[in-house]
């Protein structure tokens, strides 16, 4: 018997006959505030859950499903989310420092204000994600960065190589210390300079947001 149980106050918020949460399908279960730090839930399809405000410090969700999933204020610091399926997932100001996002799918994704520093997101697909968030020496190495919305965003001392930028918004982006060899920029071109923001055609998410 596995009990998931609320972060602060102790009380469970979800019971279940296993030995492992790893590969279970918990779809659409409501888990606000939940105590996940250190689980393995690799493998796991959890589409569509609340898992707002749970701690999933240094989980393990390799290859887990978090589709249209609700995580926003999550702490997921260290939390190994290599070749995760996050897309459409709302991580509003969620803690994502130092998380492993390798080959993670972030298409859609929600991310403003969320704390993506130190996070590894080589060969992230980022495609049309709300970006603004802190990116401080975040790896951005090859990540798919096409129509994402990262105005304002912290990209300090991060690693851009290979990153595509194309139509995507950067304007008022921080780009201090940024490695931007190989880049593509907004219009599609191969830089080695600050992707340009100017003549961007209007990306999709401002029409929804």
């Amino acid at each position: 018997m596995i009990e998931i149980k609320h972060l602060k106050t102790g009380a469970v918020l979800y019971r279940l006959e296993a030995a492992s949460l790893a590969g279970l399908k918990l779809m659409s279960v409501k888990l606000p505030g939940a105590n996940l730090a250190g689980v393995d839930l690799s493998g796991a399809s959890l589409k569509n859950c609340d898992l707002r405000d749970a701690d999933l410090t240094e989980a393990n969700l390799e290859g887990a499903e978090l589709v249209d999933s609700c995580l926003s204020g999550a702490r997921m610091t260290q939390t190994n989310l290599y070749k995760a399926d996050l897309s459409n997932a709302v991580l509003t100001a969620a803690d994502l420092s130092g998380a492993c996002l390798q080959e993670a799918h972030l298409r859609y994704a929600k991310l403003s204000g969320a704390n993506l520093s130190g996070a590894d997101l080589t060969s992230a697909d980022c495609s049309m994600a709300d970006l603004r968030a802190n990116l401080v020496q975040a790896n951005l190495t090859g990540a798919n960065l096409q129509c994402a919305n990262l105005s304002g965003a912290d990209l300090t001392n991060s690693d851009l190589t290979r990153a595509n930028f194309r139509g995507a918004s950067v304007t008022c982006t921080k780009w201090g210390g940024a490695k931007l060899l190989n880049t593509i920029d907004a219009h599609g071109n191969k830089s080695s300079s600050t992707p340009d923001a100017r003549k961007t055609n209007r990306p999709w998410w401002q029409f929804w947001s």
